[in-house]
């Protein structure tokens, strides 16, 4: 299912839910930074938390990598529930290896704050 790409507050926001492919992240990737270049906003927020599963190892270190060369100098947080945490940390990980400003939380009030730090 694709996600929902939208501004609030100043933000670009994802509502992200069901199965996670590679697929579906490259489009909502590629929607969330059309719409950043839109607004002229340099921060996202991604509500995962209706994420039912996680691409395997080799498309999450594929989409690690996109989302690294392709947001320089915007800040990504992520929203999970606690029991995907342990699987998204391998991207998150990977991400902030290849440069990329993202952090993953499980409560949306601690990201926002981290967003605007």
């Amino acid at each position: 299912m694709p996600d929902e790409v939208f501004e609030r507050d100043g933000v670009v926001f994802v509502q992200s839910t069901g199965e996670y492919t590679l697929e579906v992240f490259k489009d909502s990737l590629r929607r969330s930074l059309a719409l950043a270049k839109e607004k002229g906003l340099d921060k996202i927020l991604v509500d995962a938390r209706g994420q039912t599963a996680l691409p395997g190892a080799m498309d999450t270190f594929e989409g690690a990598q996109e989302l690294a060369a392709r947001t320089a100098g915007m800040r990504i947080a992520v929203i999970m529930t606690s029991d995907l945490l342990a699987d998204h940390s391998f991207f998150e990980t990977a991400a902030v290896n290849r440069g990329a400003q993202i952090r993953t939380f499980l409560d949306e009030g601690d990201a926002r704050r981290w967003l605007v730090a």
